[in-house]
């Protein structure tokens, strides 16, 4: 369990595990891509999902 792992399951509502795991793809994506895109908007997505990934399972 690293670092992450213990401030969200010490605190799940206090730590947002999926908005700080978006923000490092985000960061990650505008770093490599040649347009300095990152990831799509969100809009419309559930809590817990990625663009075009599968709902994360046993992290409630």
């Amino acid at each position: 369990m690293d670092g992450l792992q213990r401030q969200w399951a010490l605190g799940p509502d206090a730590y947002d595990m999926t908005g700080r795991l978006r923000q490092y793809a985000d960061r990650l994506l505008r770093s490599i891509t040649l347009d300095g895109s990152g990831l799509p908007e969100q809009a419309g997505r559930a809590p817990g999902f990625l663009v075009g990934s599968a709902p994360l399972r046993g992290l409630t």
